[in-house]
């Protein structure tokens, strides 16, 4: 794009496109309406992860909104994500973050104080140490921006990069991490169908390499194969999307995907 050999690049990494930017100002940038859900997953079933407030606090501890309007200079939105991408919404698939019920947004503040008094309530007033496995296509830079605000409520978080088939084969395939995983793509905010999404969430499934074994999920997920019409499967989705966000399975943020697009071309949506 710099010398004029190409006139586009869709989903450009947001970092990779705001450094363009500053190099070559005659590159124009496009957000498209579709996000990346960039989350922290936890093992939901290794301790101290398998304690809600344990969680909760955690969520406390990310400044979402600071990251959008400062690392991503605004290109991003700080909501958390849904069960789908946030534009299915649109279709009456997916739950966007302002139509979250007050005391369920509650969970997902900016709060320190409350962070630390979550943490000490569940045992440990000191924090604790854990480690997050992240694959090294995701973004490093806002993964120490996490690993710094974590710090500040006494978890200390250390980071070991793998290669992206190293990680899908530690995380995904052998279920080997102990603590936290992430990638460049979370967990959350697909557009795939509803079914795929459930994969997610329910055991014996690869994909569910946060290790979820709820029984409300298993039958969130029959209850959608099982279903007659169109209306109950959305019916399932919406109430599992719901259970979800209360239970703070993982912790997460929303940044919308730019596409960048040279000047020196033309482009037809």
């Amino acid at each position: 794009m710099r010398v004029g050999k190409i006139d586009g690049y869709g989903s450009m990494p947001t970092q990779d496109a705001l450094n363009m930017m500053k190099t070559n100002p005659e590159i124009v940038v496009k957000q498209k309406p579709q996000g990346t859900e960039y989350t922290l997953d936890p093992r939901n079933d290794i301790a101290p992860f398998n304690v809600l407030n344990v969680r909760i606090a955690m969520q406390h501890a990310i400044d979402i909104a600071t990251i959008t309007s400062t690392y991503y200079q605004g290109y991003g939105t700080p909501w958390p994500a849904s069960l789908t991408e946030n534009q299915m919404g649109i279709g009456g698939w997916g739950d966007a973050y302002p139509n979250w019920p007050d005391d369920v947004k509650a969970t997902y503040t900016f709060d320190v104080a409350l962070s630390k008094q979550m943490l000490a309530t569940a045992g440990f007033p000191n924090g604790f140490s854990t480690d997050l496995v992240l694959d090294s296509n995701a973004d490093q830079g806002l993964y120490q921006i996490v690993q710094s605000e974590l710090k500040a409520v006494g978890i200390n978080m250390s980071i070991t990069l793998k290669d992206d088939p190293s990680w899908q084969a530690y995380v995904m395939t052998g279920h080997l991490h102990q603590a936290l995983a992430a990638r460049g793509q979370g967990i959350l905010g697909f557009n795939f169908d509803i079914f795929r999404q459930f994969m997610r969430f329910t055991p014996g499934y690869q994909s569910n390499y946060i290790m979820v074994n709820d029984p409300v999920m298993i039958k969130f997920n029959n209850d959608a194969i099982a279903a007659q019409s169109v209306a109950q499967v959305q019916h399932c989705f919406m109430i599992a999307t719901c259970t979800l966000r209360r239970t703070t399975s993982r912790f997460h943020w929303h940044n919308r995907q730019p596409s960048t697009w040279s000047s020196r071309g033309s482009w037809a949506p």
